[in-house]
């Protein structure tokens, strides 16, 4: 089962009524950032954000992931000259974390930033009219305003480093090193700035990062 291509056949609020969209899958199990297959479960949604955790299929790391949702509608193109073949709202890939999707390592943190993005994305003048569905509980919360989001500790090399420089300094492995790295990113801890390559050896270059 893939988060991909989302389940239930609803018609979410705000969409016209001949409009059919296939929503997101409350559970299901993938294999992203090629770290293994993992469980995802959906904790809560509103028509614009949603709010899942992730974790191993051992249970031992978990993450969450919150992200503004994106759809996808029938005849967009696809690679390979395939296209869509039905309107359906999209798990976030790679390339949108650290801009409308976001890993935590925490709980709470995963919480503000939750409704840091509802606030961002929601219309002000609706706010007052958002209701949070929490699907564990089935119940719901009224929004308030967003707490500013915390910051989890790791021991980040300074200056430029790479990612085994990294696992030198944090003792931190992979496939939980990813994640981290991930969320160091949308932290603004550390940036990207390139690539480096060790000349006479063969293999891709490593990326190069820098703390900020």
């Amino acid at each position: 089962m893939n988060g991909r291509n989302s389940s239930p056949w609803l018609k979410p609020k705000g969409f016209p009524s001949s409009k059919i969209m296939k929503l997101l899958e409350q559970t299901f199990i993938a294999n992203y950032d090629k770290s293994g297959n993992n469980n995802f479960y959906q904790l809560k949604r509103t028509d614009t954000v949603a709010m899942y955790k992730r974790e191993t299929l051992d249970e031992k790391f978990i993450t969450y992931e919150v992200f503004v949702i994106k759809t996808r509608l029938k005849g967009q193109s696809l690679p390979n000259g395939l296209f869509e073949l039905e309107d359906r709202e999209c798990y976030p890939g790679a390339s949108s974390f650290g801009k409308h999707a976001y890993c935590c390592l925490h709980e709470c943190d995963a919480d503000d930033r939750y409704l840091e993005l509802i606030k961002k994305y929601t219309d002000k003048t609706q706010m007052t009219d958002v209701t949070v569905v929490d699907t564990k509980s089935d119940t719901k919360q009224t929004i308030n305003t967003p707490k500013p989001l915390a910051t989890t500790s790791v021991n980040v090399p300074v200056g430029k480093f790479t990612v085994k420089m990294l696992i030198e300094s944090s003792g931190i492995k992979q496939p939980k090193l990813q994640i981290v790295l991930k969320q160091l990113i949308n932290d603004n801890i550390i940036k990207q700035i390139g690539t480096l390559h060790i000349n006479g050896k063969r293999g891709k270059s490593a990326n190069l990062y820098e703390s900020i």
